[in-house]
């Protein structure tokens, strides 16, 4: 759920993921290249959730509840 609440909030709004689309938008409409724009991008949002997702899923099993 919190890896969920981070992609949906306005988190990434903060890091300026706004912006950085705008920029690689303007820069593949320049050179007609989308991969090389995209990819930098497509990393670094990875290396946002991927840490946070591993993070959660650490949490989740030590305070699991059994039964």
């Amino acid at each position: 759920q919190m890896v969920s609440l981070i992609k949906d909030s306005s988190l990434l709004s903060v890091i300026g993921i706004d912006e950085l689309v705008q920029k690689v938008k303007v820069m593949n409409s320049a050179s007609y290249t989308a991969l090389e724009g995209y990819l930098p991008l497509a990393l670094a949002y990875l290396a946002v959730t991927l840490p946070l997702s591993w993070w959660a899923r650490r949490l989740e099993r030590k305070f699991a509840y059994e039964t």
